[in-house]
Parts: C-alpha cells; sequence; structure tokens
C-alpha cells in the first residue's frame, strides 16, 4: 500500500505540472518562444523540464507535443536527458553510488547530451 500511494503522489505531481504548463506556461508565453530560438538555451531548457517532468512518465510525451517552436535538436535532448536522469531513479542511484558520484554524472550527461545534439542541430539542419 504504501507503495502505491508513493507512486500516486508522484503521479499526481507531475499530472499537475503538465497541466500548468499546457493551460498556463506554454499557451502564449512569449519568453518560452524566445527560448525556442536560441540554439543553446533551447536544449538546455527542455533537459531541465524533463528532468522536472520525469516525476511521471506519461507527462513528457503529451508536453512535447506542444514543443513545436523548439528545433529537432532541442527536442532530442529532452526525449533523451529526462529517461537518463529520472527524478525517481536518483532514489535508487543512491543506494548504490555515492551522492558526489550522482553530481557529476547527471552534470556529465547534462553537458553532453546538450552538446551532442547542439552539435547535431547544426549538422544536419543549419548546414543546409
Amino acid at each position: 500500500m504504501k507503495d502505491f500511494v508513493d507512486v500516486s503522489v508522484y503521479f499526481a505531481i507531475g499530472v499537475t505540472i503538465t497541466a500548468l504548463f499546457n493551460t498556463g506556461i506554454a499557451p502564449g508565453a512569449h519568453w518560452l518562444d524566445g527560448l525556442a530560438s536560441n540554439t543553446t538555451a533551447a536544449p538546455a531548457a527542455l533537459m531541465a523540464l524533463a528532468f522536472i517532468l520525469s516525476l511521471c512518465s506519461t507527462s513528457d510525451a503529451f508536453i512535447a507535443a506542444t514543443l513545436d517552436k523548439f528545433s529537432w535538436g532541442a527536442k532530442l535532448a529532452f526525449l533523451t536527458f529526462g529517461p537518463m536522469m529520472d527524478v525517481k531513479l536518483l532514489f535508487l542511484y543512491q543506494t548504490v553510488l555515492r551522492k558526489r558520484f550522482i553530481v557529476f554524472l547527471a552534470i556529465g550527461l547534462f553537458v553532453a547530451i546538450g552538446a551532442i545534439t547542439i552539435f547535431w542541430q547544426h549538422q544536419f539542419f543549419q548546414a543546409r
């Protein structure tokens, strides 16, 4: 029963974040449009959003569908970083890994995925 309650709390938080994003933040948000056009900030912003949304696994797909102004590279960063640095996985990581290693892993993945997606975006879409 405890596990069920724990999961339902994460699900409720994730659904709430998704609803707030889709109804209050995304529609007409000029700052979001400004991020979408920035090749460096867009992947970073979407990776941070993916980390927050990892509380509810189903919410990231719904939000990804609404991010039509973002580049393919930023969307790829969003869809890659979320599953790799899931908030729920952090608790599992803490049982076998040191916290310092987890911090370096998170930062390393953030930088590596961001750099790869920016490079990928530039090579395949900007060169044409």
